[in-house]
């Protein structure tokens, strides 16, 4: 209708007259959900759920016409269900796989899928109760990254695994796949309701059918247990604590010993003293792990150096440790030892637990190793307290791992549910004892029948780990060929470290940091050192600085930009996920570093991709903490002295990365719909430059969109999130008057004082040494989103913006722009 129309209202004319003159803004699409069962579309969740209420040819009955909610304990035998029959057969020779150590070094990404062992015993089991499994493909890793997990889901009720990772944890605490278990949990809407008195014969009736089907080998996965639920009741959130067993050939506790010993076992009784070294040398280091108290408060140990791709402020990496110990000695059925010869007697070994409330893949692995090391006298206690210390941070120390077949989950604990659940004391238990720790009789739980039936299958369980060891001559392939290097390589890494960190003691002014530290009376040189307080600040002599080499003319044009981008005051404030992994600038103390997410470049385009207004995105996500001083303040303060002396003054101080005058901030492209990088408006002529020197420097290299600049910043070991897009390295170079401050990426130290280095930021771990002096870095890379972007277009576009007054924030007032930041 227009307003020539006689038939409207002079109201509704002049709406139109307005309505002409100013065309109507696109109205955003509604967003639409779609039944993952039929396929059908709805313009809200509210109305999916109300159709999956209602029957549907093709969509499950309504959730009321399910059966109860149930608790499930199951264990499972991975070395069976691998088709490893045992005694069956020639024994399969020795391969460099036989110890399921991981073909990358220790510190790398061993690529394996999250609980593979667990999740297929958990299908076996949803099959055998005739529940239609569907699977599906998550994104795993931390803050998002690219490996993925399987994850199995009963319908419509939602399906938990205590041994496995679902999408509100960390992939990185999954089960490992050859990993077996004897009292594992499963959680989930069964089909039918089963009365009390009659679990035992259903729980008869699921086992005999897991034996039919095809693909396992029969008893390879058990039924041990069901229990009724609430409905709020999560298997894997809900567990506040794991128990593994790791059954070990006692010989090896004996240093005298170079294989298995000859004649009839020795019994328990001949080991004590064994164990008693065994407690002293290699347990009790883990022993104070569960919170050191050093006067203020209790400092957490860091656990990153036991699973590959941990980092240290990683949340995932603070883990509680309740008791390490040598459980009991058992012999061998000799079945196991001798293939069931008659007369034929087993052998000794040491079933070790370790108690916590949850563990990192290869974390308990890498606890065995390290402590059959100690025992041996291959490694000093201090030795193995340094892979947990807080205040090493900067280490990724190779500890050996031990194989991961003769490893077992043996019980989970449900704090807080117990009562709730009617069986009392420790909760879910299959473990010798278990009635002495309150479990009351419970009919297909803990009566007489499902212990009898517990302790059974794990006696198999054992058994089966201890022919996994004698199939492999009791394990001396393992001790010579991994752990006696192992230990000697983490012997020396160690000692470096302490020299590495004695240097840096050395190199620091005489003045006095114990009060700073807020350690009281503990505040040493090792700490103070390795917490980023050392030589990083210290200014540089006149004599280091007249032997540093003068910049190459190629790098001499980007060097001046970024001095006066420096002194001009604009330089803008890391964002706050950035500040996370730069020393000093979210406070430098091991339990304050733990909290950091330890991914940093494209952890901010998450956030500018959540909506369209970018701008408060970014004053959300950007706004830095208190206690961070901007270097525009920090240059704005020293604006009145004189030039020279001002440049003289930051090229011999730096800041060192230890939070003053340390800075980082990005130039370039981010994908669509972020706004460019604030950095393009203030710095237009050092993007084209820096744009120019990756070129010149490597010409056959594809062009980068993004550059993170960065101003006397010591980064903490992290990887990179997300995924590059056209390249699979990123590019850095160092500038500047500085001296140390090197790149380390998986511990290779790399000296990048104008020396390019190439390398893989988003799968390596990497950080920067300590230094001293004017530290500069350029890193190009291209981040997931910005293919296509290229030329001038990466900074060029700041100017349209600036004329569209959309870009007339000044230093300090966004803090930075949302930038991959590295």
């Amino acid at each position: 209708m227009t307003p020539l129309d006689p038939e409207v209202a002079p109201s509704e004319a002049a709406a139109g007259d307005r309505t002409s003159e100013t065309p109507p803004s696109p109205k955003r699409a509604p967003p639409v959900t779609t039944c993952s069962f039929c396929s059908e579309r709805f313009p809200t969740r509210s109305a999916m759920f109300r159709h999956l209420e209602r029957p549907c040819a093709t969509c499950p009955a309504p959730r009321e016409d399910y059966g109860e909610k149930v608790l499930l304990v199951v264990g499972y035998d991975s070395r069976l269900m691998a088709g490893d029959k045992g005694g069956e057969g020639a024994v399969t020779p020795p391969t460099s796989d036989t110890y399921n150590m991981p073909t990358p070094p220790v510190g790398t990404s061993s690529g394996t899928a999250a609980a593979v062992g667990g999740a297929s015993a958990a299908s076996s089991v949803l099959k055998a109760m005739g529940i239609e499994v569907e699977r599906r493909r998550d994104a795993g890793g931390e803050g998002g990254g690219s490996s993925q997990q399987q994850s199995y889901c009963s319908r419509p009720g939602g399906f938990s695994q205590a041994s496995s990772v679902g999408s509100r944890t960390c992939p990185l605490l999954a089960q490992e796949e050859e990993v077996s278990a004897t009292a594992d949990t499963i959680c989930l809407r069964a089909p039918t309701t089963v009365p009390q008195e009659g679990i035992r014969k259903w729980l008869d009736d699921t086992n005999a059918a897991l034996d039919n089907s095809d693909g396992n080998a029969r008893e390879a996965i058990r039924l041990l247990g069901r229990m009724a639920v609430p409905s709020t009741f999560h298997a894997e959130i809900h567990a506040k604590r794991r128990r593994y067993e790791y059954l070990l050939p006692a010989w090896m506790l004996d240093e005298t010993a170079e294989g298995p010993w000859e004649g009839p076992p020795r019994g328990q009784e001949n080991l004590i003293p064994l164990l008693r070294r065994l407690r002293a040398r290699g347990l009790r280091p883990f022993g104070h792990c569960n919170g050191e108290h050093d006067g203020t408060r209790r400092r957490c140990p860091l656990w990153h150096n036991f699973s590959a791709s941990a980092l240290p402020h990683s949340p995932s990496s603070l883990r509680r440790l309740f008791r390490f110990y040598a459980m009991e000695v058992i012999q061998s059925s000799p079945s196991s030892s001798q293939g069931g010869d008659a007369g034929a007697s087993g052998a000794d070994y040491v079933c070790l637990s370790i108690n916590g409330d949850a563990f990192m893949s290869q974390q308990v692995r890498g606890m065995v190793a390290l402590a059959v090391a100690g025992a041996r006298g291959l490694i000093s206690a201090e030795g193995i307290a340094a892979t947990i210390d807080p205040t090493r941070q900067e280490d990724l120390l190779p500890v050996p791992l031990a194989p991961a077949a003769p490893c077992s989950l043996a019980e989970v604990g449900y704090s807080g549910w117990q009562m709730r659940l009617g069986v009392g004391g420790q909760g879910v238990c299959m473990s010798p004892g278990a009635e002495q720790r309150g479990c009351r009789p419970l009919e297909g739980w803990s009566d007489e029948a499902s212990r009898s039936e517990g302790a059974r299958f794990r006696r198999q369980v054992l058994d089966s780990a201890a022919r996994w060891w004698e199939e492999r001559d009791g394990g001396v392939g393992w001790l010579k060929d991994v752990l006696q290097p192992g230990a000697v390589k983490l012997g020396r890494e160690v000692q470096v470290s302490d020299m590495r960190a004695g240097d840096l003691e050395g190199d620091r002014s005489n003045e006095g940091r114990g009060e700073e530290d807020g350690c009281g009376g503990r505040s040493g040189s090792r700490d103070e050192s390795r917490r980023g307080a050392g030589a990083d600040g210290a200014p540089l002599s006149a004599e280091d600085l007249s032997s540093l080499e003068e910049a190459p003319v190629l790098y001499a044009k980007v060097l001046g930009l970024l001095r006066e981008a420096s002194a001009s005051g604009q330089w803008p404030t890391s964002t706050a996920s950035r500040s996370l992994v730069i020393f000093g600038e979210r406070g430098d103390r091991a339990d304050e570093m733990c909290s950091g997410t330890g991914r940093s470049k494209q952890t901010d385009l998450a956030g500018c991709a959540k909506g369209r207004d970018s701008d408060k995105t970014a004053l959300a996500e950007e706004a830095p903490p208190a206690m961070a001083r901007t270097v525009g303040e920090e240059n704005a303060s020293a604006a009145t002295e004189p030039d020279g002396q001002q440049e003289q003054e930051d090229r011999q101080r730096g800041g060192g990365g230890d939070g003053g005058g340390s800075g980082s901030f990005t130039l370039g492209a981010f994908p669509p719909p972020c706004p460019p990088p604030r950095g393009n408006r203030l710095f237009a002529e050092l993007a084209r430059a820096a744009f120019e020197l990756e070129a010149a420097l490597l010409p056959e290299r594809p062009p980068s969109t993004t550059i993170a600049v960065n101003r006397n910043a010591r980064f903490k070991p992290h990887v990179d999130s997300g995924s590059g897009a056209g390249q699979s390295r990123s590019l850095i170079v160092g500038l500047g008057d500085y001296v140390r401050g090197e790149l380390v990426v998986e511990g290779e130290e790399a000296d990048i004082r104008y020396r390019p280095l190439e390398f893989n930021g988003w799968t390596q771990r990497h950080w920067t040494r300590p230094f001293s002096g004017e530290r500069y870095s350029l890193v190009w890379f291209t981040p997931k989103g910005c293919e296509g972007i290229s030329g001038d277009a990466r900074f060029s576009s700041a100017a349209d913006d600036d004329d569209a007054g959309g870009g007339e924030g000044r230093s300090g007032d966004e803090g930075g722009e949302v930038s991959p930041s590295r």
